[in-house]
């Protein structure tokens, strides 16, 4: 695991905008009883009960397929029906099911819990009992904030909770990801580990119990520069509509993996913190102007297109009337500036529009704003409009939604 590991994650950095805003989330009491789901083949979905599993990126093993999948027939005796068990190596993933609705039930990250439970049709259920503070560590020749300027940030997988509160902690006080020289953004926190340890980063975030057995071992080679507020773990997210018992089973058995009786209730006030990190994208993209609900709607009715660059799972579960599919297929960081050439998207696929506009989940969604670059830099277009609030926005403007079957446009 040299650094060839590293380097094939470098990525150049521009501006990103770091915004905390309050979100309305739902949280429901532990189901309480004994009763055990033996009425689950009614609330269930035909076919096996989805549940999605994603861990913090402690190492390179954390998130193999085979600990997912090591969960199904346990999980399955337990709620006593098929579960089939979602895992991937990232989290990024499982973040793009938790918005399509992919899933009946979640054991994820917190701030991956947080994201799903903006969905009406989610509540969290319970937690592992864990707060746990993160900790920036940088090399030991950084006396302040501003020495990081003009440096190297490794951060472990964007969608990590200590990724999302290491942002915030550098955006606490006046960093921005455009002040550093580059960014690493994948792998886990032992990878992180070994490019501190290596001089191949001058900071890191990671959980502060890791960081302190770190630091142990590796005297002289870093130290902490600061500590976030607490951060919940592993979190127990469920559809609404599953029975009590179905829920309570999920409950108990996620419970014995975490060696507690029962599942903590998870409080609002646990996840305050993690609640208001958000990671959104500029006000702005270079050349396309920028439209609100309402201009969307007048425009498509004067023949404009709209292009939907979501998931097909993400458009099935609802879209604009009348968009089309692009989806983009995002291998990039979600930072100004990062390299776009990898990612997936073919404008060419959309010849014959003179005019359109490009939209995905909203302004914590990246991939709308990397396909309003990509289509403004083809010239192939009259115009390029960029839809910022994408789905919240048109839903929240009591505009209608459609969910017919996905049809990728092509040439």
């Amino acid at each position: 695991m040299k650094s060839n590991s590293i380097r094939r994650i470098l990525i150049v950095l521009g501006a990103c905008t770091l915004v905390v805003a309050p979100a309305s989330l739902v949280f429901a009491a532990t189901p309480s009883g004994n009763a055990k789901a033996q009425i689950v083949q009614e609330v269930a979905p035909p076919g096996s009960l989805r549940v999605g599993v994603a861990f913090d990126p402690v190492n390179q093993e954390s998130n193999v397929y085979s600990r997912a999948a090591s969960l199904e027939a346990p999980l399955s005796r337990t709620v006593g029906a098929p579960v089939r068990v979602v895992g991937s190596r990232s989290l990024r993933e499982i973040a793009i099911g938790t918005r399509s609705g992919e899933f009946d039930a979640l054991w994820v990250p917190s701030n991956l819990a947080v994201g799903a439970v903006k969905d009406a049709r989610y509540e969290v259920i319970g937690f592992d009992g864990k707060m746990t503070k993160m900790a920036l560590v940088v090399a030991t020749e950084i006396a302040s904030f501003d020495d990081l300027k003009g440096r190297t940030l490794y951060l472990p997988q964007e969608d990590s909770p200590a990724s999302a509160v290491g942002v915030a902690l550098l955006s606490d006080h006046g960093i921005r990801l455009s002040d550093f020289r580059l960014v690493f953004t994948s792998g886990s926190y032992q990878i992180a580990q070994y490019a501190l340890e290596k001089k191949l980063c001058a900071a890191t975030i990671m959980p502060e119990p890791d960081a302190i057995a770190w630091l142990a071992a590796h005297p002289g080679k870093g130290k902490v520069l600061e500590v976030s507020a607490p951060v919940p773990g592993q979190t127990l997210v469920a559809r609404k509509t599953l029975a009590a018992p179905l829920k309570q089973s999920l409950s108990d058995y996620f419970a014995t993996q975490v060696s507690q009786k029962t599942l903590p209730v998870a409080t609002p006030a646990s996840y305050k913190y993690v609640t208001g990190l958000s990671h959104y994208t500029p006000e702005e993209v270079a050349g396309v102007r920028k439209v609100l609900a309402k201009e969307v709607n007048d425009m498509i009715k004067d023949g404009v297109q709209v292009v939907d660059v979501r998931t097909a799972a993400e458009f099935e579960a609802k879209h604009i009337p009348g968009a089309k599919l692009l989806p983009y297929e995002e291998y990039s960081a979600r930072i100004v500036g990062a390299d776009l050439s990898k990612d997936g998207f073919d404008v060419s696929k959309l010849a014959g529009n003179s005019k359109i506009i490009l939209y995905c989940n909203g302004a914590e969604c990246w991939k709308s704003f990397k396909a309003a670059l990509r289509a403004n830099d083809s010239k192939r277009f009259e115009a390029v409009y960029w839809f910022r609030g994408g789905m919240p926005e048109w839903e929240k403007a009591g505009l209608p939604v459609t969910r017919e079957k996905a049809s990728v446009a092509s040439n």
